[in-house]
């Protein structure tokens, strides 16, 4: 860029500016939520390149390049050298296929006899298989149970990873 001196003489020089860094950060694992509502996300980072000491901040005020026990969501860090280059990422903590059960029955009435005669399954979606189900009259490992009185179904579904729900049906 030219320098213009007040006398009218003018002096042109090149200058080249650099980046002095070569900082980047890579993002080397995220374990998502195991259980629907649960906190044992992760997240691990890598910076290299960096100049002088790095700063790492997360949004929240943590420091390291590692997070456990997160929640699903989105979180921001912000990479930082000693030459003031820096470096903002957002990484999602997702959740994983939240487990789900629901109660299905079928229901048959011997008016002769007076007698109720029912079946009850129990549909599940999400989470990871093998599931173990145990009703509340005791039946385990069936996802079909009878009935011959009116009343409440139970049953609780767990999942392999250990996430757990409980429904009831009438």
């Amino acid at each position: 860029f030219p320098v213009t001196i007040h006398t009218g003489c003018s002096v042109e020089e090149e200058y080249s500016v650099r980046n002095q860094s070569q900082l980047t950060v890579s993002i080397l694992r995220v374990d998502p939520v195991s259980c629907g509502g649960g906190n044992d996300g992760r997240i691990v980072l890598a910076v290299a390149g960096g100049k002088g000491l790095v700063k790492v901040k997360w949004e929240d005020g943590f420091t390291g390049l590692e997070r456990t026990n997160l929640k699903s969501g989105t979180y921001k860090v912000q990479v930082s050298d000693e030459s003031n280059c820096g470096i903002s990422k957002e990484v999602k903590v997702e959740e994983a296929n939240p487990l789900q059960a629901r109660i299905e029955n079928a229901i048959e009435m011997d008016c002769d006899l007076g007698q109720l005669k029912g079946r009850a399954w129990v549909a599940i979606s999400g989470g990871k298989a093998p599931y173990v189900i145990k009703w509340e009259n005791g039946n385990q490992t069936s996802n079909e149970i009878q009935f011959n009185q009116s009343g409440i179904l139970k049953v609780t579904v767990k999942d392999a990873l250990g996430c757990q729900t409980e429904v009831e049906a009438k």
